[in-house]
């Protein structure tokens, strides 16, 4: 991790500490380092956009980053947006903000909401929305697939698209 990441690693292993994954493995190592990965493997295939997005909207890279790792932060745990804003900045606490999903929210609503408003920090949220998605559902066990996998491969596709047109 670049020595900025160090402080959001951190600051999620602390906050998820004692969290577990349905498989039982621990939430941080198994979710949010992959979370973090897959990001950035989005980030690389999105670079030549995401210079000119990157200018116009004053958002860096690093922050995207640090975001992907505190992504559930505020809607696992006793975090607030502004205890993120405190520690990391305004963009990266409206990032986890916008993927954070209020509890009175129908999951379609939720996802619309991140690629249908037109904000700055929606497009770094949903490339971690994606980075998620594609975690979940590539290791949600077999025996379990219903309509919760579903609504992810669904999710995925909704989000796929909102990307493909800033490709």
């Amino acid at each position: 991790f670049p020595s900025h990441d160090r402080k959001a690693k951190e600051f999620a292993k602390e906050a998820h500490a004692g969290q577990k994954r349905w498989s039982g493995a621990d939430y941080y190592e198994d979710h949010l380092l992959a979370v973090y990965e897959i990001t950035k493997g989005i980030l690389k295939e999105k670079s030549e956009y995401l210079e000119h997005y990157t200018y116009w909207f004053d958002i860096e890279e690093d922050e995207i980053l640090v975001a992907s790792l505190l992504h559930d932060v505020i809607e696992d745990t006793p975090i607030t947006y502004e205890d993120i804003e405190k520690e990391f900045g305004s963009k990266v606490a409206t990032i986890v903000n916008i993927l954070t999903r209020p509890r009175d929210e129908e999951y379609a609503e939720y996802i619309f909401s991140i690629v249908e408003d037109k904000g700055p920090c929606n497009f770094p949220a949903a490339m971690i929305k994606l980075a998620d998605l594609i975690h979940n559902s590539s290791n949600f066990p077999v025996d379990k697939r219903n309509n919760k996998y579903s609504k992810y491969l669904l999710s995925k596709r909704i989000i796929e698209n909102y990307l493909k047109d800033f490709s």
